[in-house]
């Protein structure tokens, strides 16, 4: 009965992951484990050129899932002209700008799952 409830919550863990994924059906998990209401595993998905993409770790609680960052890391953004309002930059500046507002996403992405990971699973 213990081995069905553990299973389930792996499942459980694994459903939440597909759910964000666009290929869900192609998804391939291994080291799924559960840790108390936390399923902690990898899953490797199809690459849209074809192909997998390589295992990546997740954390999943209850419905919600968070998968580590595929990118590699990105240097801090150069925010220094964004400090103006957008009228006063020029086309390049704002293309500046809303790329560094994309790296510290990005970046803000990747810290949240590496606490969320060592915190859960780690």
């Amino acid at each position: 009965m213990l081995l069905g409830a553990c299973g389930d919550g792996e499942a459980a863990g694994e459903q939440a992951v597909r759910r964000m994924l666009a290929d869900p059906d192609g998804a391939r998990f291994q080291n799924v484990r559960r840790l108390g209401a936390i399923t902690c595993g990898e899953v490797n998905v199809p690459a849209p050129a074809g192909g997998q993409t390589g295992y990546r770790r997740f954390v999943a609680e209850s419905s919600r899932a968070w998968l580590e960052p595929s990118g590699v890391p990105a240097p801090p953004p150069d925010r220094a002209s964004c400090a103006q309002p957008p009228s006063y930059q020029t086309v390049e500046e704002r293309f500046a700008c809303a790329a560094a507002d994309r790296l510290a996403a990005a970046a803000a992405r990747d810290a949240d799952f590496a606490e969320r990971w060592a915190r859960s699973c780690g």
